[in-house]
């Protein structure tokens, strides 16, 4: 009778481990599921916030590309929600059918308002780099833009007193541009007739002055009283040439082209011209020619463009100051 007591006990024991263990499997399950549950509900949440942000993006391209449209007061009507379906956990949302009929309207206004820093135009002249012949043109032209012939009309208003004006000189700046025109054959020859006389009294001075020396024997007050100046004792000077004084340029015999004439300095072998076109003080200075004598042409210029000039006495004591520029539009 006690053994099969004890029987009894070892059953009733398996059969409450055996249940135990069904009771922890049911556990694990249960809690398996859960895990899949909120697995489930955190790639919902996840989908629901990536189709939030969607919708956001494409409210505020609808925004930014939407017309200004000005209707009037729509027709709106709400109708009645019922909450026989919900549960209790959603709050309840009221919804607006709104009817808009645009078809009442002619025309639909759209503005599309943008907001630009525009920098304020100007013009583009120039005008200290152009000829006589490019500013006749220029003024002509700026001339019929500003009061053209009826029926047109101007393009900016008050401007028939500007452009009379502009007219006015630009008439006799082509008149005298044209005199200058037939007469620069005349000049050229001129010119050249006047190199050639003061190349003869060059002559003439020379042979004068040497005929004076012979009768001065080497005095200096006889030398003087004939008018000539007397030459500078070069053997005992220690010193370089003088600054060159009474430096003019004049216009060349050929387009492009300016003379530089200056008085000769003592104890000077040879001098230096140089010019520039952008500063007399400032510079840049190029060295254009180095002559002997005192006269230089200057080739290669523009036409129409201002150019300064200086020069300056080479000797063999050393090199003198700078003469004060000159200057010259080129011709």
């Amino acid at each position: 009778m006690g053994a099969q007591n004890v029987s009894v006990t070892a059953q009733n024991a398996s059969v409450t481990a055996h249940n135990a263990s069904v009771t922890a499997q049911n556990a694990s399950v249960t809690a398996h599921n859960a895990s899949v549950t909120a697995h489930t509900a955190s790639v919902t949440a996840h989908h629901a916030s990536v189709t939030a942000q969607n919708a956001s993006v494409t409210a505020q391209k609808t925004s930014e590309t939407a017309p200004n449209v000005s209707v009037p007061s729509p027709n709106v009507s709400v109708p009645a929600q019922s909450d026989e379906f919900l549960p209790p956990s959603v709050k309840k949302v009221a919804c607006l059918n709104i009817k808009i009929d645009l078809t009442q309207f002619g025309q639909v206004l759209i503005h599309n308002h943008q907001t630009k820093h525009i920098k304020m135009a100007s013009l583009s002249l120039g005008l200290s780099r152009k000829s006589p012949e490019q500013l006749i043109a220029l003024g002509n032209l700026v001339a019929g833009k500003l009061a053209p012939a009826p029926p047109n009309l101007p393009p900016l208003p008050d401007m028939a007193g500007k452009a009379a004006a502009l007219l006015t000189a630009t008439t006799a700046a082509g008149a005298a541009n044209t005199a200058y025109e037939n007469a620069k054959t005349a000049l050229v020859t001129l010119k050249q007739a006047r190199d050639a006389a003061a190349d003869a009294l060059r002559v003439v001075h020379s042979a004068t002055a040497k005929a004076v020396e012979s009768e001065a024997m080497g005095d200096p007050v006889k030398l003087s009283s004939s008018g000539y100046s007397l030459a500078a004792d070069n053997s005992t000077s220690s010193e370089p040439p003088p600054k060159v004084a009474n430096l003019s340029v004049t216009a060349g015999d050929d387009d492009g082209e300016l003379d530089a004439i200056y008085d000769p300095a003592a104890r000077a072998v040879n001098y230096e011209v140089q010019i520039t076109t952008a500063d007399p003080v400032a510079g840049p200075w190029v060295t254009n020619c180095s002559p002997t004598q005192s006269r230089c042409s200057i080739n290669g210029l523009t036409s129409g463009q201002r150019v300064w000039v200086r020069v300056r006495g080479n000797g063999a004591n050393g090199t003198g100051p700078w003469s004060d520029p000159a200057t010259k539009i080129v011709p």
